[in-house]
C-alpha cells in the first residue's frame, strides 16, 4: 500500500533536539500531511499542514521536556514520534 509505505518514509530528526526538528516525507504530495505536536496532557501546543517534502518544525518556545508528534495523512492513517526537547 502506499499510504504505508509514505507513513514508513517519515524521518523526524534530531531526537533529542534543542530546538528546531526536520520533518523529511519520502514520497510526499501537496495537501496530504499535517502535523501535530502534543504535549504529556494530550494538549495541541502547535501544528499545521505540512508543505513540503522536507519541513522544519521549531520547538524553540516550548518548555524541555517530551512531547507527541503526529504526522497524519488525509486518510486518518498518521505516525507518531515521542519527542525530546533539552534546553
Amino acid at each position: 500500500d502506499d499510504a504505508d509505505q509514505t507513513l514508513e518514509g517519515i524521518m523526524l530528526f534530531p531526537n533529542p533536539t534543542a530546538g528546531d526538528l526536520n520533518l523529511q516525507i519520502q514520497g510526499f504530495t501537496p495537501g496530504v500531511f499535517s502535523y501535530r505536536v502534543m504535549n504529556n496532557l494530550g494538549q495541541r501546543i502547535q501544528g499545521g499542514e505540512v508543505q513540503s517534502a522536507w519541513s522544519l518544525l521549531s520547538l524553540e518556545s516550548v518548555s524541555a521536556g517530551s512531547y507527541r508528534i503526529e504526522v497524519r495523512d488525509k486518510g486518518g492513517k498518521q505516525r507518531i514520534f515521542q519527542v525530546i526537547k533539552r534546553n
